[in-house]
């Protein structure tokens, strides 16, 4: 298998990743956000860090921009604050491109570069990717991924913890890796 395809991905949700983030790895998520949404994010997951965080504002506290950030070992980092390329009141389809690089990971709307985010955890140790906010994702393609398992099983002891449940809610409590687990070694 060379790609793995996620369709009509509900938002709130997380679709879990059967394999960590290898270098020229890439995720294309196909979406649609309407005109009157104010916010989109897209959130790479590993147990209780957010080790990249891309928020979408169309509007949100009277900005228009793309946020991108991590929260990791309970604290927020230093943001990273670029232009968002998706018009507002225009907002529509598009295409974002999350591509792996050694040091970094790429992000683009609609072939375009709208910037770039250093690793503050190794990509490796990514185990999921979150959706919150308003919008619609259409599809969500995996590629360049050893695909070495089969991305379609479900294990609830996925990365030696039970998952995401509630994601994108109030309700929402972040996985805790299990000690004897070998992504344990990430944290």
């Amino acid at each position: 298998t060379t790609m793995h395809v996620v369709r009509n991905v509900l938002v709130p949700s997380v679709i879990p990743m059967h394999e960590g983030f290898l270098g020229n790895a890439r995720i294309d998520v196909h979406a649609h956000i309407h005109s009157h949404h104010e916010r989109f994010t897209v959130e790479l997951l590993s147990a209780h860090h957010i080790v990249m965080h891309v928020d979408f504002r169309f509007g949100y506290m009277g900005e228009h921009i793309v946020v991108m950030n991590s929260h990791l070992h309970g604290v927020w980092g230093e943001e990273i604050r670029v232009v968002n390329p998706i018009g507002l009141g225009h907002h529509g389809e598009f295409l974002l491109t999350i591509h792996a690089h050694h040091s970094h990971y790429e992000i683009s709307v609609n072939g375009h570069h709208v910037g770039h985010f250093h690793h503050r955890l190794p990509m490796e140790c990514v185990q999921a990717i979150g959706f919150a906010g308003f919008g619609i994702v259409e599809s969500v393609h995996f590629t360049g991924f050893p695909f070495a398992t089969s991305w379609g099983d479900h294990c609830e002891d996925h990365f030696g913890h039970a998952g995401w449940l509630g994601y994108g809610t109030a309700a929402y409590v972040a996985p805790v890796i299990a000690a004897h687990h070998a992504y344990h070694s990430y944290y």
